[in-house]
């Protein structure tokens, strides 16, 4: 019954993030998989974008971004919510 409910929560709490949202963030580079760059977000949540530029594949880079989080989306990373990059500017 605990399992139900733990997992209730998880998936209302999957909800509440979705949408478009504004984050400020540090891109890293995670040499797993291959290697692939992530956005560590000021609100201490890890994103993976499916879409950031080569220009900013910079580790340590701090940007202002607008990301699309894909909810329900699974990747191969599993770091973090699955995100589109809608904007995305230098700091």
């Amino acid at each position: 019954m605990l399992v139900g409910l733990v997992g209730s929560a998880a998936c209302s709490s999957m909800t509440e993030t979705s949408g478009t949202k504004n984050v400020t963030a540090t891109v890293r580079f995670f040499p797993i998989e291959g290697g692939f760059y992530a956005l560590r977000g000021n609100d201490s949540v890890t994103y993976d974008p499916t879409n950031l530029a080569k220009s900013f594949q910079i580790d340590g880079l701090r940007v202002q971004s607008r990301l699309t989080v894909r909810n329900g989306a699974v990747g191969v990373h599993m770091v973090g919510p699955i995100v589109d990059i809608v904007e995305i500017k230098m700091l």
